[in-house]
């Protein structure tokens, strides 16, 4: 029974450093929900809108800090 007791405290203190040992996340910007539209061309169906009008393009890239998205919009 001690020696039970022994191996499951030393198993806690080994979980413990490992646990303490690694490295914290940074935490997660409200913007990051947004990151999956960064780096693509998005474009729209735009002829039902208005006469000449074919379609809409949109481009989005992180700013130089990451800490908005940018985009362009323009039809085509």
């Amino acid at each position: 029974m001690i020696k039970r007791t022994i191996t499951m405290v030393g198993l806690a203190c080994v979980l413990c450093f490992f646990v303490a040992a690694q490295e914290p996340t940074p935490p997660a910007k409200p913007i990051d929900a947004l990151a999956w539209l960064v780096g693509g061309v998005w474009t729209t169906d735009a002829s039902k809108l208005a006469p000449n009008m074919v379609r809409i393009e949109t481009r989005y890239a992180w700013s130089d800090n990451n800490a908005f998205i940018r985009f362009t919009t323009a039809p085509l």
